[in-house]
């Protein structure tokens, strides 16, 4: 699967109708509206126009990954307001065209799990919830390289990140936030479920735009 299946018309089509749509005033968080007249989008919406999301078709029509479609979308309703309306063709104009895109969302979660500043290992002192962000980073590693989890280990991990979050789901506190955002990157693993993954940290304001920079950086990385 190749970004804009190598057709660099095809990524300048998609820029061109995103511009449109924001200079039509056509773009805005929260679902579709429409008023006879005409209807807002939010971020993949803009592009396709579909009023059922449509993400999973980023994949036939663009080369672009589902998961990453749900992910520029979260990210776009967390931004404050005047960087959500750039953020479409931000995150489009990443890509760069014929790059396969495969890897973008196992490091993107290795990075949500461990990075020293940002990842979740940091925002809390449970052990067993480091233990396990430790572990979900480590089984993403090993999918990017190759090597992925087998269904017995990925079985146990997904019973344990589970268990941790059952167990912290009445406590209001950042252990309680990092064992679900541990959980849900975990169940990222099939396409659709991040969203899980960055609701589980829009608690925490600060990190958006720092989600928001690492993603288009791995995009602009891709090969």
């Amino acid at each position: 699967m190749l970004a804009y299946k190598g057709k660099a018309k095809l990524k300048k089509r998609v820029l061109a109708k995103i511009a449109a749509q924001r200079e039509a005033g056509r773009i805005a968080k929260g679902p579709s509206v429409s008023t006879g007249r005409s209807t807002t989008w939010g971020a993949v919406g803009c592009l396709l126009e579909d009023p059922d999301g449509g993400h999973k078709r980023y994949e036939s029509e663009f080369g672009i990954p589902g998961q990453l479609a749900h992910l520029e979308d979260t990210i776009f309703e967390s931004l404050p307001d005047e960087l959500a309306q750039a953020w479409p063709e931000r995150f489009m104009g990443a890509i760069g065209v014929g790059a396969d895109l495969e890897e973008v969302w196992p490091c993107f979660a290795v990075w949500l799990m461990v990075d020293e500043r940002w990842g979740v290992f940091g925002a809390t002192d449970d052990e067993e919830v480091r233990a396990i962000c430790r572990r979900v980073a480590d089984g993403y590693t090993r999918t990017r390289d190759g090597d992925p989890p087998s269904d017995e280990e990925a079985a146990r991990l997904t019973k344990d990140a589970w268990s941790a979050w059952e167990a912290r789901a009445t406590v209001a506190t950042a252990d309680q936030w990092a064992a679900r955002a541990a959980r849900a990157t975990w169940d990222g693993r099939a396409a659709g479920a991040a969203p899980a993954a960055w609701a589980a940290r829009n608690e925490w304001d600060q990190h958006v735009q720092a989600s928001a920079g690492k993603l288009i950086e791995l995009l602009e990385e891709a090969n």
